[in-house]
């Protein structure tokens, strides 16, 4: 069992978040790090909400950013394997004590949805941000950010499934406690530079950006003394258990540290 420290949140705000450099290299080659299933079916999947912890599918929304629709095959719920969502208890309550509190986005993601995303929304707004790239280049942004998709849950590589697929990965981020989300300096799922975890490390020229700064480093070091591990590119996105936490623990630890978590799918089971 490890042994869990949060330090003070001044702490926190004083400390300088990882440099996406930094979390690259831990997390490079992750899709062919070694899995071993600690925890099989969906039974282990447990809705976050029932803790107590807010939040709600963005994918299933009608009338958010950037998509403004609801998502081919989203679902309402927000699942994660048991272990994360007791990890995320803790962080909870220790945000409570300072007046904030989580809000989860996205959890568990069925294929259909890192399908529809990866590969014709995200293409298509990259296609239109940037009219004059090469298909390469195009392919190449999708990559920093959506991990590989296949159109169902039955089609999944078992052997390096997507993080979401897994239960293991989450994104969240942080608001007043029954108010609105802190200040973060961009939105869920703005794939650009800006929503890389040390953004406001280094660019301090807009409005919001000592706000954001300081709320990026409570959510980094929070989630990090719990034992997750960050997406470089994503500022909301943590993972413990899949392959990506794994070898990153690896790399920290100096020993071989295995996946734990594989791909579920809770679907039939949701549609009862």
């Amino acid at each position: 069992m490890q042994r869990i420290h949060i330090p003070p949140i001044d702490e926190l705000y004083e400390t300088p978040v990882p440099t996406a450099s930094a979390l690259r290299a831990l997390r490079k080659g992750w899709q062919k790090h070694p899995l071993q299933i600690h925890a099989e079916g969906v039974h282990d999947l447990i809705d976050i909400r029932m803790f107590g912890i807010r939040g709600a599918n963005h994918y299933h929304q009608e009338n958010v950013a950037p998509y403004h629709m609801r998502i081919p095959g989203s679902i309402p719920h927000l699942l994660l394997r048991s272990e994360v969502a007791g990890l995320l208890c803790l962080a909870n309550n220790y945000l409570r004590a300072y007046g904030m509190e989580l809000f989860v986005f996205d959890a568990w993601r069925p294929q259909e949805v890192q399908f529809y995303c990866r590969n014709e929304w995200f293409p298509a707004h990259v296609r239109h941000t940037h009219p004059h790239w090469s298909a390469a280049q195009v392919h190449a942004e999708v990559n920093r950010y959506w991990a590989d998709a296949v159109r169902t849950e039955a089609e999944i590589d078992q052997s390096c499934p997507p993080p979401h697929s897994t239960g293991a990965a989450i994104d969240l981020t942080i608001r007043a406690i029954d108010g609105p989300l802190l200040c973060m300096g961009s939105g869920f799922d703005e794939c650009s530079d800006i929503s890389h975890v040390d953004a406001y490390e280094h660019d301090g020229t807009c409005l919001h950006a000592p706000t954001a700064k300081m709320n990026r480093r409570v959510l980094v070091w929070l989630m990090h003394s719990l034992g997750f591990v960050g997406h470089p590119n994503e500022w909301w996105h943590y993972s413990f258990g899949d392959q990506a936490w794994a070898i990153a623990m690896s790399r920290q630890r100096g020993v071989e540290v295995p996946a734990r978590y594989g791909a579920v799918n809770p679907l039939p089971y949701l549609e009862e």
